[in-house]
């Protein structure tokens, strides 16, 4: 069993997982914001399918910017970042297994990859002890 650390001593896997959170979320929010503006920018960009693939865009954007969100407040402890991370990472590794299955899309794996290794992590007994510490807790 493991004794409670303070804040200052979190788990060693928390700093790379939040790095990982971080390059996710940017690279998320670049890709999704240059797809619309792309879509923006041709006059029948809202034609047919369109419309679907600038809804999802709406989504990723949502998504990558909530994520970098939890990363920044990630040192903060709070139990609603973990859940909101492993929903959104269990979205993102979903999506990326459909559109590399799907699209033939070799960058998907690294969603993936990317997706499974938060959720291993922030499943670890360590990392969910470190977030049940309240009385270390930032508030």
């Amino acid at each position: 069993m493991t004794s409670p650390q303070p804040a200052e001593l979190a788990p060693k896997i928390v700093k790379p997982i939040r790095i990982v959170m971080f390059v996710q979320a940017v690279l998320g929010l670049v890709a999704a914001v240059f797809v619309l503006l792309l879509m923006l920018s041709d006059d029948s960009a809202f034609e047919g399918g369109n419309t679907v693939i600038g809804v999802f865009m709406v989504l990723s954007i949502v998504a990558a910017a909530a994520l970098l969100f939890c990363a920044i407040m990630l040192p903060s402890r709070q139990p609603w970042i973990r859940v909101t991370v492993i929903v959104i990472e269990a979205i993102t590794t979903i999506d990326g297994l459909v559109t590399l299955v799907f699209a033939m899309n070799p960058l998907a794996a690294l969603r993936v990859v990317f997706g499974v290794l938060v959720i291993q992590a922030l499943l670890r007994q360590d990392v969910r002890a470190w977030f049940a510490e309240p009385q270390t807790r930032l508030h």
